[in-house]
């Protein structure tokens, strides 16, 4: 017993010898025991820089090389670490990531290992930049005349919020938002989709996606379309014009509707909404205002117009007018003209300025010496079909004053032009004044205003003079005072072209039964007689 208890401590002995021996002779430093600590083969330094927009560059520096190699992880802000690299060569001290998404916060922590043994964990973070995001125009179809359907998608946000997206569109190519062409979506999801309308038919309109976030605004792909084509756009014109058998009328054709308007024109019938299929004419082509004259139509009758333009896509029309030609009337006259001679005769002019829309079946001229001639009177007629007609009255009574009208007959009845006085002398009436004083045989008028009876003389042509004049004050008197002798005077007040110390006033004098009176103060608006005299 006591020997086996002197063997054990025999023992123990030799196993702390050999132990305390082999604890000498260990390498403490080498990464690759696994009592070696892990702070000799645990990397430094660590760095992480974005140097592009697509890659982060991750550095470290070593302190122990007998490694296998480094490994790095990765984690996204508040989610789980990933190994994201191979083993790295334990030469290599860096290592890129173009894995990442902008504006987003990354950890990056890198570790050596030996063998089995693992270094400690050293870690560093990065916010990556926020990006221009992206957009494609997926695809753009016009489903109207005047829409457009586009479709868009969001291809990534660049790292921030997307703030604004739409598109723009033009008719030139390369649309940007600085034109007023834009339209916003306000869709949540990815792909959206938008209508652009009022648009022009036929037209072809680029159109590109756009799209915002905090670093700013980008672009998608540009597409384009042609809008589809319809009827033109016309209106129709006021009427103008109107005659018993045409008038005037045309429209604007607005738009061609995104095709070529190969017909214009208007149409019209007696009964409503008329059609090119009712009686119509053509007035050229293309877009723009046009005018056209519709002729050979009926007198009297109510028509409907309208006009129209006609594309690839038929015929469109503008709204429907509605009007009346002139009725049938009896003729209209001109003035009567009345040449007198001294041979107690007289030329008689006329003419017709309208026929009514009728056939003229008599034209003439009708008089008497009563004032208000008619075709049941003295009568001289010249025949049918006649729109200027004349002729000599002659061998007449001298001294009788003629009243005289002009007339014209259609189917519709007579017409008379003016009625026009003439007196039959052989001479002219005078007095010795200062010469000789010619004194027109009756009064050329009888309530004028003193310039009214100036204009009265100087214009009258009778029995072969034009030199005829209003006489002076003192030429009145003298005429006047043998009234009985000259004849046709009233017993009344005439005009002499004198005028008074006032500007606005002249001198008429008075033939009545108490004096032949003189009053130069008379406002020249005061209406008298007028009697007009000329001289060799």
């Amino acid at each position: 017993m006591n020997i086996l208890i002197k063997y054990r401590f025999i023992l123990i002995g030799l196993f702390l010898i050999i132990l305390v021996i082999n604890c000498e002779n260990r390498d403490w430093n080498n990464p690759y025991d696994p009592e070696c600590p892990v702070s000799v083969f645990t990397p430094l330094n660590i760095a992480s820089a974005q140097i592009t927009n697509t890659s982060i560059e991750i550095t470290w520096d070593a302190i122990e090389t007998n490694i296998d190699g480094f490994y790095i992880d990765r984690k996204r802000e508040n989610n789980n670490w990933t190994k994201v690299s191979d083993l790295i060569d334990k030469e290599t001290f860096f290592w890129l990531d173009t894995i990442f998404q902008p504006g987003t916060k990354y950890f990056y922590r890198v570790y050596s290992v030996a063998g089995n043994n693992i270094s400690d964990f050293i870690v560093d973070s990065i916010t990556t930049e926020v990006n221009l995001p992206k957009v494609s125009t997926l695809s753009v179809e016009s489903t109207t005349s005047s829409t457009i359907t586009c479709v868009c998608k969001i291809e990534s946000n660049g790292g921030s919020e997307i703030t604004k997206k739409g598109v723009c569109w033009n008719t030139s190519g390369n649309p940007t938002i600085s034109y007023n062409n834009t339209l916003t979506s306000n869709s949540e999801q990815e792909t959206y989709e938008i209508e652009i309308s009022n648009l022009n038919p036929g037209t072809q309109y680029y159109i590109r996606a756009y799209v915002y976030n905090s670093k700013g605004q980008s672009y998608g792909n540009e597409l384009s379309t042609i809008t589809k084509s319809t009827l033109p756009a016309i209106t129709t014109s006021e009427i103008t014009n109107i005659t018993r058998t045409s008038f005037d009328c045309g429209g604007n054709v607005i738009n061609d509707g995104g095709a070529v308007v190969t017909s214009r024109g208007v149409c019209w019938n007696k009964t409503g909404n008329p059609t090119i299929n009712d009686n119509k004419t053509t007035d050229g082509s293309d877009v723009g205002e046009f005018s056209s004259e519709i002729k050979n139509l009926e007198m009297g009758t109510l028509y409907y117009i309208r006009a129209y333009a006609t594309n690839q896509n038929g015929t469109s029309y503008g709204d429907v007018v509605i009007n009346s030609t002139i009725e049938a009337s009896i003729p209209t006259l001109s003035n009567l003209d009345i040449t007198t001679f001294l041979s107690c005769s007289a030329r008689l002019e006329s003419g017709i300025s309208d026929d009514g829309g009728l056939e003229i079946l008599e034209t003439g001229f009708c008089w008497d010496t009563l004032g208000n001639p008619t075709i049941d009177d003295n009568l001289i007629s010249l025949g049918s079909g006649l729109y200027n007609f004349s002729t000599d009255m002659e061998g007449l009574i001298e001294h009788t004053t003629y009243y005289v009208r002009a007339y014209a007959k259609n189917n519709l009845g007579v017409q008379y032009s003016n009625i026009g006085k003439f007196h039959a002398i052989n001479n002219l009436a005078s007095v010795s004044y200062n010469g000789t004083l010619y004194v027109y045989p009756i009064d050329n008028g009888d309530d004028n205003d003193w310039y009214e009876a100036l204009n009265i003389c100087s214009n009258l042509e009778a029995y072969g003079f034009d030199d005829w004049y209003l006489p002076d004050a003192n030429e009145l008197g003298t005429i006047i005072s043998v009234e009985e002798t000259i004849g046709g005077f009233y017993i009344d007040c005439y005009w002499s072209n004198s005028q008074g110390s006032e500007s606005s006033d002249a001198c008429r004098i008075c033939n009545n039964e108490f004096s032949n009176s003189m009053n130069c103060s008379i406002p020249k608006t005061d209406c008298y007689r007028v009697r007009c005299v000329r001289r060799d």
